[in-house]
Order: C-alpha cells, then sequence, then structure tokens
C-alpha cells in the first residue's frame, strides 16, 4: 500500500484503501479435514500442470507428494504460489481479518477461481462462502448475535421472569361452550376408539373406517359414527372415462 501512496502522490492524487482489492485462494467444507480431501489432488496438478510447466512461474517448483504441497499452501504458502485457506468458513474469516489487521486494511475480497475441487464441492465451497463468511465479515449477523449474548448473560433472570409469569397465569382453563361444532362444517364426521388387540399380533395396528381397514401397530381403532350424508353424496357421484 505504501507503493500505492507514493506513486499517487508522485501523480499529484490520492488513493483509498476502501478501491483496493486484494486477491485469496480458498477451498472451503464443513471440516478442515474434508476440505484437504477435497482440493488435495486438484491443487496438486494445478501447480505442477500449470504453475510450473505451463506459466513457468518464477520461484514455482514440481513438488512430487500431493499432501506435502498442500501442507505447504494451506499452511505457510507454497514458494511461488502464494497462500490459500482450505478449511472451513472459520478459518476463512479469520484469515481476512488477518489479512486486514496486517495491512492496515482493504475494501475488497477477491475470490481466486480454481479447479482444485470437483464441480459440487466447489459450488459447496463458494455457497459456503456467500452463507457464512460475506455475513460474519459485513457484519450482518452482529445483532443476532449480540442478542444471544445478552440472554446468555441474564438467562437466569428472564428465565427466572417467564416461569413467574406462567405460575401466575389462571390455574383453570375456561370452559367451552355448550353448543360449540366438534366436527367439521361439511366432510366426513367420523370417531375412531383406539384399543389394544389382545390376539393381535405386536406388529399389527387396525383402523377401521369406511370399510377400510389400516394396519399400523399394536392398537385397533374402529369407526364409533358413521360418514355424514355430504360425504356419502359427494362419493356416489360418477365420473365417466371418455379417454381411448
Amino acid at each position: 500500500w505504501g507503493f500505492a501512496e507514493e506513486a499517487a502522490a508522485l501523480y499529484g492524487t490520492t488513493v483509498d484503501r476502501a478501491d483496493w482489492r486484494v486477491l485469496m485462494s480458498w477451498h472451503i467444507a464443513e471440516t478442515k479435514e474434508q476440505a484437504r480431501r477435497e482440493a488435495v489432488h486438484g491443487l496438486h496438478r494445478w501447480h505442477n500442470e500449470y504453475n510450473v510447466r505451463v506459466l513457468g512461474r518464477p520461484g514455482a517448483a514440481h513438488v512430487e507428494d500431493p499432501w506435502d504441497l498442500l501442507d505447504q499452501v494451506a499452511e505457510s504458502g507454497a514458494e511461488g504460489g502464494g497462500a490459500a485457506v482450505i478449511g472451513t468458513p472459520d478459518d476463512l474469516i479469520e484469515a481476512i481479518e488477518n489479512l486486514q489487521k496486517l495491512t492496515g486494511g482493504f475494501g475488497v475480497v477477491l475470490g481466486f477461481a480454481h479447479d482444485w475441487a470437483n464441480r459440487e464441492n466447489a459450488r459447496r465451497s463458494w455457497d459456503l462462502v456467500a452463507r457464512y463468511v460475506i455475513p460474519a465479515l459485513n457484519g450482518t449477523v452482529r445483532p443476532m448475535q449480540a442478542s444471544a449474548d445478552y440472554v446468555e448473560a441474564n438467562k437466569a433472570d428472564l428465565i427466572g421472569g417467564a416461569s413467574a409469569a406462567v405460575m401466575s397465569g389462571p390455574r383453570h382453563a375456561p370452559q367451552r361452550t355448550r353448543n360449540r361444532r366438534t366436527t367439521p362444517r361439511s366432510g366426513p364426521a367420523l370417531a375412531c376408539r383406539a384399543s389394544r388387540s389382545s390376539d393381535a399380533p405386536q406388529s399389527s395396528f387396525n383402523a377401521t373406517a369406511f370399510g377400510v381397514t389400516f394396519s399400523f401397530g399394536s392398537y385397533s381403532a374402529t369407526s364409533t359414527t358413521r360418514p355424514s350424508p355430504r360425504y356419502l353424496a359427494r362419493r356416489s357421484v360418477r365420473h365417466d372415462w371418455h379417454g381411448p
């Protein structure tokens, strides 16, 4: 950033850190072990076949063991290849925050698109960044986290007040209206009574409704009321098939 400020002063202008864009490489998964498994072989080919053979990047050397290369890139950075974050969303959040402190601040992080993982795992990696990393860095989850922290710090008083409010309420539920309808205005009026069948196997459950028996477990249920006339009228309508 000092080079940018010196060049800007040389030409009579200024630069803003909010316009500074920093490029980073990563592959993200639910666990660090999973991310390493998904990226190890793709990273190996990308480094040896592209960085070394095609580009001939200065300082980049062929690495035989893919796990050694992964450790170099993800832990300390491969010579000539730059450092990468291969781990969880929390690992990427920590890396970006550390880079902010190290550089003094910047405006934008650019994610380098690569072929280290297959299509499904690569898309999942970007999805995890969008779901967890970006909201955490932009501060959109800070109010929710602050609320959770407040409840955690004051849960004894909050739970105690809620319990007192429940205990001070009415102890008896109000009686129902005598003329209240207990069945829907339309449709079948069906009441079932479930009982344990002494001679039924443990895996049978017999529920009889409208002449149909269902088996679900060790209980039997039989209809105690008949279907409503409206339900029977609907069932008596004939639908003729005029297809071929």
